[in-house]
Parts: C-alpha cells; structure tokens; sequence
C-alpha cells in the first residue's frame, strides 16, 4: 500500500483486512479491535475503538453456561456484534488516500487463491480440534476429510472472498446487511443468541481521545478506557523514579527484576476499576497520573514479592492536569457521568444477569494480531485486533470466524449489560511513542492479560536501554 501512494491508514487496514484471512485463528471480520492514529502533519492523535460489543438485554435473568442445553455447540450469545468491518472501513474513510476497492484487493486475492498453511497456523488446528469439530463448516474447511490441514497445504477460501468483495464494493452495508448478514444472524439465532438483522446496523465505532503521559522525556500514547493503555503508563509512571539502565537489564540484575516485576502487579491490580467509561465511571486520568504513582510508590522494588497487591482507588486523582508535554495533543479526560438508566447500580438485582465465561475461557489465553505502521510523513498507526480467543467461538461463517468477546465478562459475576456494551477485560493496548513530536516507537501485542505487561516491557526495554525492537 505504501508503494503505491497510500499512506500509514491505507496500510494498516489493508494489512488488517489481510491478516484476518491469512491468520483466521487469531482475527478477522468476524471480531474486533482499536487503533491509535498519529497525524504528523496535524500533530494530532486520535483513537477508534471498534471491539466487538455486547448486547445481552434479553438474557438478564439467564446464565450463559458456555455451551447449549443438549448440543455440542457453543452457546452463542457469548458472541458479541463484529466490529472490525465498520471499524477499519471508518478508519480508512477518515484518514486513507487509497480507493477501498485497492486498500481490500490484497485480502480478497489472498482468500481466492489461497496461501499456504504455516506451522503455527497447523499446530492451533490441531490443538483446536474439538472447538473446530463442534461445527461441520469449520471440520470441513480445516479437517478436510478428517485429516488437519498439514504446513505447506494450500488453504483457499472462497467464501470470505466473497464476502470481502461485497465489502469492497458496498461499504459497510456488505457486511451488515445483505447475504453475509443473513448467514450471520441465521448462525447466531440457530446457536441461541437473539441478534436479528436490525440489530446488526449501526454498529457503534466510538472515537476517542488517547491516554497521554511523559516517560524519559519522552510522550507515551496509549488506549483509553475500556482498553488498557492505563495499566500501560501507571506501570511507566511506576518505574520512572528507578534508573533501570544503571541497574541493568532485568534478566541481569535482581534488583531490576523486583522493580520491573513489582511495578506490572501494581498496574495489575489497579487495574480492577477499568470498564466502559458510558456506563460506569473509570478514573483513567487518575490512574496514569504521577500523584497516584507516588502514592504507590512503596509497593515497587521492596525485595520482596507480596503474596497479594490490593487495588487502590485513583479517583481522587482525576481531574489533575495532563502531563505538560501532553498538554497540547488533548488527551483522554474523565468521561461525562455515566447514563443513570444503565449505570449498574440503577438496575434491580433481580433482573441482572450472572455471566459465566463459556469452556474456553481462560483470563492467560486468547490471541491477537497487532499492526505496526509508520509512512513516510511520519504518519503512524498502532492497530489491534481479534477474536477473543484462537478460532473465536468455532463458528465459521461466510468464510470467517466469529469473536467469542463474551466470554470476557467476569466469571460469575452479576450484572446488567447495555447495548453496544465493550467488555471491560479487553486487554488491547496499541501504543504510540513519540520523540520530540515525532514518533519514536510504536508497540501493541498478542496474549490477552499479558499484554500491558508485553508493552510495558518493550517500552522500557527501548527507551531505557536503547534496545532494538526485535531485541526488546
């Protein structure tokens, strides 16, 4: 895409629609995700958060118990709306140059033709069996004739083609409504979730201001709410009063290791508060700010690990001033109250539903694909996307998994969820790095919960000790 005139927008959803075919275990249209933009030109970041979002009204006096009564089939209302069609196609509408039919080619040929099976691809059909197994269009693509496919088989999918190509050529509407619209409510509805046609319409792609915070001099920007930048930049906040470099790398020094350990559980555990910021208040501000840090302080690099880190309140902490370097790029401030019709507490208890995570759920487990692009203008996008967990829900649709982001919700917690709700466990968290006012790094990762730690760890890894990326 870059050779071709587009720019850091072009590519990044270019690639995105392309990894989804390519490493349909991991993402695609089927799920979800977010992107940090930075506009050099503009001096401007902006933030989309597209992740795939949760309307279970009518299951508050229900339980999802992970699979349907008298079937081997997932229960599907675990599935939440896709996002990643409205997302990536409002992204490129806003910041692209490239035509979408040019900006999707790469992702339709890549299904037509086919590619070939690699080996991590090979060894997730494998390990997935029974979760491919439980639907017959998903065995008949991946185990054609009972056998998995093998590394190096070619793997071509006309059916995501398809429904790529009316995309391409309707926008949106390709996706949300027509055929592939019918194939997804008709699966949806035969799996036990209500969703109908209208339901699937004006999904809703929220834009949002980043997270912004200062480390080494640098400007650290990252995702807000209900993403989890914060965790990112409180763990920075955390280790800024240590000189790491002096202390070596911590697969070195001890000492390191304890600061750099200790300062991920104290993000960690404060990062119990994150939610959607619409329907429940979250102090992100507060939590990133350098006050809250010091605050603390006393729990990072004792020598000792603490068999339980207690989550502290940073609300008092919120409506302090951005970091001065941030300042000008506007960042994430404390969102407006959230709606009193469905704050949490506003529902009875008696019509709130407790939601169990389905059998695959595991807090550690999940993956992801994140995008790395920087153009020539010095345009940057850190982009993350997935499907909950590898191979989503197992239900292959039109070509292409769908998410199962349900399962992120609490194990057995009770409570009401709003339409359009964004589960308050999705752990994403592009970040973009900038050094005087030009970007410097940009860093996202796979892996679920371990994934404010991975950032957290190739931020410092770079800017402390001035390790290559690849190396960090």
């Amino acid at each position: 895409m870059l050779r071709q005139g587009g720019n850091a927008v072009d590519a990044a959803v270019a690639t995105a629609f392309a990894v989804g075919v390519a490493e349909p275990l991991m993402s695609g249209i089927g799920g979800g995700g977010a992107a940090l933009v930075w506009l050099q030109r503009e001096h401007q970041a902006e933030y989309v958060d597209f992740y795939s979002s949760q309307n279970l009204e009518p299951f508050r006096r229900e339980r999802l118990d992970g699979t349907a009564a008298g079937s081997r089939r997932q229960d599907l209302r675990v599935v939440g709306i896709p996002g990643s069609v409205a997302g990536l196609l409002e992204l490129h509408g806003r910041y692209g140059t490239l035509p979408r039919a040019t900006v999707m080619a790469p992702a339709i040929r890549l299904a037509e033709q086919g590619f070939p099976v690699n080996q991590v691809l090979a060894e997730f059909i494998l390990a997935d069996s029974a979760k491919l197994h439980r639907y017959p269009a998903s065995a008949a693509r991946f185990w054609p004739g009972g056998r998995p496919l093998a590394p190096g088989r070619t793997l071509a999918n006309p059916e995501h083609a398809a429904a790529l190509r009316r995309v391409a050529e309707q926008g949106s509407d390709g996706f949300y409504r027509g055929e592939t619209a019918r194939q997804l409510v008709a699966a949806l509805n035969e799996g036990g979730h209500p969703v109908t046609g209208p339901d699937l319409l004006g999904f809703p792609v929220l834009w949002k201001r980043p997270l912004c915070t200062a480390y080494r001099g640098d400007v650290i920007l990252s995702a807000p709410p209900p993403q989890t930048g914060a965790q990112v930049l409180h763990a920075l906040e955390l280790l800024e009063p240590h000189d790491l470099a002096a202390l070596g790398l911590p697969t070195r020094s001890a000492r390191t290791f304890d600061v750099l350990a200790s300062a991920l559980r104290v993000a960690n555990a404060d990062n119990a508060g994150n939610d959607d910021p619409r329907w429940r208040a979250v102090p992100a501000a507060g939590t990133i700010s350098p006050q809250f840090a010091a605050r603390r302080a006393a729990l990072v690099g004792t020598g000792r690990a603490a068999e339980r880190i207690e989550a502290a309140d940073p609300a008092a902490f919120d409506s302090l001033a951005p970091a001065p370097a941030c300042a000008a790029l506007q960042p994430y401030s404390p969102e407006p109250a959230p709606d009193p019709g469905i704050a949490p507490d506003s529902v009875p208890a008696e019509t709130r539903v407790p939601v169990l995570a389905g059998p695959e759920a595991d807090p550690t487990g999940g993956e992801t694909t994140h995008i790395s692009v920087v153009d020539a203008a010095g345009n940057a996008v850190a982009l993350t996307q997935t499907n909950s967990s590898t191979f989503g829900v197992g239900e292959f649709v039109s070509g292409f998994f769908l998410n199962d982001s349900g399962v992120r919700i609490q194990p057995g917690q009770a409570q009401p969820i709003p339409a359009g709700w964004r589960t308050r466990t999705s752990t994403i968290a592009p970040t973009i790095v900038l050094r005087d006012g030009h970007v410097h790094l940009v860093v996202g990762a796979p892996g679920a919960c371990r994934i404010p730690p991975a950032v957290t760890q190739v931020i410092s890894y770079v800017l402390d000790y001035s390790l290559e990326p690849l190396e960090a």
